[in-house]
């Protein structure tokens, strides 16, 4: 199902989660409400410091309060980070099986756009790009690298994009390739 994760070991096995209960909270915490989505394909784990909690990162390629709805999806990138902060520093949600014993919440990005765009995307109140893949910089506990995708009408484009994991923007969107999806 769409609520299914898979893991790969250094050993090659391939196992399945049932992350039902994780992708509730983080539909919660983002605000989707009963009827809404949240797409992803950007997820990083972020290790606790000094035998903290340890946290997935998750940021939706598109979010939506409503219905899927084909045409649209391509304008609904998601703009927020959700924190899914698991218990004890580890991979918790994996080892537990996704049953929703961490807690989520979700970040905004910070911008120069207006709160009210914020909350359902760019300045229009639509925005196609989307968070393809985030990876945390090495050597750093809060500062996330992500590469953001746009596919509208047939166009690709990929962008660079820096922000903290509080979500201020450290390096607004760049264009790093058109006609290419980088992930």
């Amino acid at each position: 199902g769409n609520d299914m994760v898979v893991s790969i070991d250094t050993a090659g096995t391939i196992s399945y989660h049932n992350f039902s209960a994780v992708y509730g909270e983080l539909c919660r915490a983002a605000g989707c409400g009963p009827n809404g989505y949240l797409t992803h394909e950007a997820a990083a784990w972020i290790e606790g410091s000094k035998g903290g909690d340890g946290m997935w990162i998750f940021a939706p390629r598109r979010f939506s309060v409503e219905p899927f709805d084909e045409v649209m999806d391509e304008m609904r990138g998601g703009h927020s980070i959700l924190r899914y902060i698991v218990p004890g520093g580890h991979d918790g949600a994996l080892d537990g099986g996704g049953n929703g014993a961490g807690r989520a919440s979700a970040v905004r990005f910070a911008s120069d756009r207006s709160d009210s765009s914020m909350s359902t995307g760019g300045p229009d109140g639509f925005d196609p790009r989307g968070i393809s893949s985030i990876r945390q910089l090495p050597g750093s506990t809060e500062i996330l690298v992500a590469l953001k995708t746009e596919e509208v009408g047939g166009r690709v484009a990929s962008y660079l994009s820096v922000m903290r994991s509080n979500g201020q923007i450290l390096l607004p969107d760049v264009l790093v390739a058109e006609g290419f999806k980088f992930e």
